[in-house]
């Protein structure tokens, strides 16, 4: 049972540190991982979870989309898109403004989002990991994970080392099967007509 407990441990030491160098170095192209630093998504969404978007060509009514604070690029938020409009330009396409509400909020966000500003849709969410990787983020943190790690690596024996790095290994291999067979049939459905026609025009 102590050596189970340990494997876990380790398990989400090497999860924390992953995620923690995604999210500091956006090395993810289309796929960001974001942390909530308010409650104005909840219940759905709260402070302390960790978000995982994508980008997409197009966002709908009631999608939960991370975007750059109008007020602060610095600053992201997470909110609930309630209206598309299109704004036509003096020159070019018209462009598309979207929106948004916190779903603990009674009023809409009193501004509207470009699409240049939003970095993704929400599409799974971790409780209360966020927390977590803000304490990664920082230096401090991300050398004392490192270092508890592999404190736990040297006392004991290597087959708890090896368990670690197959549980690991395997647990990275089904959500990097998952996103390869989204990303294919994403690929797929922007070849339909259903898409060509109406969505992405």
């Amino acid at each position: 049972m102590k050596k189970i407990i340990k494997i876990f441990i380790s398990m989400i030491l090497c999860f924390v540190c992953t995620v923690g160098y995604f999210s500091r170095f956006s090395v993810l192209k289309n796929y960001g991982l974001y942390v909530v630093e308010s409650n104005s998504m909840s219940p759905s969404i709260k402070k302390g979870d960790l978000l995982i978007s994508s980008r997409r060509d197009l966002y709908n009514v009631s999608d939960v989309i991370t975007f750059t604070y109008p007020y602060d690029v610095n600053k992201l938020i997470s909110h609930r898109i309630t209206d598309v409009m299109f704004e036509i330009e003096a020159v070019g396409s018209p462009s598309t403004l979207y929106k948004t509400k916190g779903d603990a909020n009674t009023t809409n966000d009193p501004w509207q989002i470009k699409s240049s500003y939003i970095k993704g849709k929400v599409f799974f969410s971790v409780p209360l990991f966020g927390y977590l990787v803000f304490f990664i983020r920082n230096p401090i943190g991300y050398l004392l994970t490192v270092i508890v790690f592999c404190f736990l690596v040297v006392t004991e024996s290597n087959d708890v080392f090896l368990e670690t790095l197959s549980w690991y290994k395997s647990i990275y291999k089904y959500f990097g099967i998952k996103i390869i067979k989204y990303r294919n049939w994403l690929r797929k459905f922007k070849e339909t007509d259903l898409y060509k026609n109406y969505i992405g025009k």
